[in-house]
Parts: structure tokens; C-alpha cells; sequence
């Protein structure tokens, strides 16, 4: 039977418990997906759904992950994953909104359903790496999400 993750609420200014979540499972016994929480009322319509199968657009909420290094089958970097409801060109649209990809990290997949997945040196600081993660996040969300975020801790 899989393992429910656990849950953590948390927002811009408290993310403590996000970050020790990290440094529990870097050594590869799990990851961290994160997405903004949002007021229903305020994200737009989502459309026909028969057209969503034509359409290049990812799911509605940004769902943002940090895969470590040992995890990923990569030993030199970290995965971090954003799929998100904007399209192409992800790693683009970033940059345009103040949140690029660091030069120092490498654009693996940027597609419109699979989503914009880079590749981040092992040894990047959680904090780095969740700022960058929420700040993606945010920026390609429909709607504001005021600062509110839940953190899903998977434990293999």
C-alpha cells in the first residue's frame, strides 16, 4: 500500500518546516511537491473540457517539484519540476515575469503538458531552491494565491 505524503500548509513568510522536510529526505528517501492555494472563485474559467484535449495547456494550478539528487537517478543535480497551465515556452514566460532559470542550472524539458523540469547542482541550498520553486510558481498561477501554500512530503 503507498504512503500518504504529508501535508504541510505554510506561506511566503513561514517555511521553515518545508525546508527541514528537505534536508530529511535529500539523501533520496523522497520528495517535495508544493502548489500555491487559491480561492476557487478567483481562477477562470477552465474552459470545454473536449477542447482541453487539443489544447497545449498543463494542469489549472502550478504543481512545483524538488526531486534530490539520488532520487532523480542523477547524482550531481536535483530535479526541480513546474507543471503549470501556460503553454510553451515556460522557462521564457519566467524570465519576462522577473523569474529565471539561474545560469548556472540547465533547462531539461520545457513542453506545454509535460511541463519545464532544470536541472540544479546537488548542493544548491533548499532555500535557493524553494524561493525559486514558489516564485514560479506564482508567477505562472491564473490567480493570486495571497501567499498561501501547501507542501506534500512524499517518503519512499
Amino acid at each position: 500500500m503507498a504512503r500518504q505524503p504529508d501535508a504541510i500548509e505554510f506561506d511566503d513568510s513561514n517555511r521553515e518546516a518545508v525546508l527541514a522536510a528537505m534536508a530529511e529526505v535529500a539523501d533520496g528517501s523522497g520528495w517535495v511537491n508544493l502548489q500555491p492555494v487559491v480561492d476557487p472563485d478567483e481562477l477562470p474559467p477552465s474552459g470545454s473540457a473536449l477542447l482541453g484535449i487539443f489544447s497545449s495547456r498543463g494542469r489549472m494550478l502550478p504543481l512545483c517539484t524538488w526531486t534530490p539528487a539520488g532520487l532523480s537517478k542523477r547524482d550531481t543535480y536535483a530535479s526541480l519540476g513546474v507543471q503549470h497551465p501556460t503553454g510553451t515556452k515556460a522557462a521564457a514566460r519566467l524570465a519576462d515575469r522577473g523569474v529565471p532559470v539561474d545560469e548556472r542550472w540547465r533547462v531539461l524539458r520545457d513542453s506545454p503538458k509535460g511541463g519545464l523540469v532544470v536541472g540544479v547542482p546537488a548542493d544548491e541550498p533548499y532555500a535557493t531552491v524553494l524561493d525559486w520553486l514558489m516564485r514560479a510558481g506564482r508567477a505562472l498561477c491564473p490567480a493570486d494565491n495571497h501567499g498561501n501554500w501547501v507542501a506534500f512530503v512524499y517518503r519512499s
